[in-house]
């Protein structure tokens, strides 16, 4: 048999203890470094609509005063945030293309993400840039 030249097997028990010791302080960092990237993500959008309601706040003071709706006040805001989220995740998933295909080339061999988990990526950057904008909205706009 193919074992037949086999004559001890060492099971590396510290090592193998090591190594997910590591693996599990790097997924951490990792869950840190996401939790930072959205919550600046919603900081970044959150600002920016901020800024565009100062700059428009004669123009809203005019919609409250003839009877516009909360609804048809803040969705160009909104809107305005889900572009930005939008943009910003086309933006950076087209940048991870390039820096896999760049590491790939030469490091280490990576996976790039699929349809789906670049369709998920979007989404959410869609969504965190609509709710940072909802939350300044509603902070910024007296309604």
């Amino acid at each position: 048999s193919a074992l037949e030249h086999l004559e001890e097997v060492v099971f590396a028990r510290d090592i193998l203890y090591k190594f997910s010791g590591i693996t599990n302080s790097v997924e951490k960092f990792g869950i840190v470094i996401a939790v930072l990237v959205i919550l600046s993500g919603i900081f970044i959008s959150a600002n920016t609509v901020r800024v565009a309601i100062t700059d428009r706040r004669e123009v809203v003071e005019i919609m409250q005063v003839v009877g516009a709706s909360r609804a048809y006040i803040l969705t160009p805001f909104v809107m305005l945030g889900g572009l930005l989220g939008f943009v910003g995740a086309v933006l950076s998933a087209i940048s991870l293309y390039f820096i896999t295909e760049y590491i790939s080339g030469f490091l280490v061999e990576l996976r790039f993400l699929d349809i789906n988990e670049i369709i998920a990526f979007v989404l959410t950057g869609l969504l965190l840039g609509m709710l940072g904008a909802l939350l300044a909205a509603r902070r910024y706009l007296k309604i």
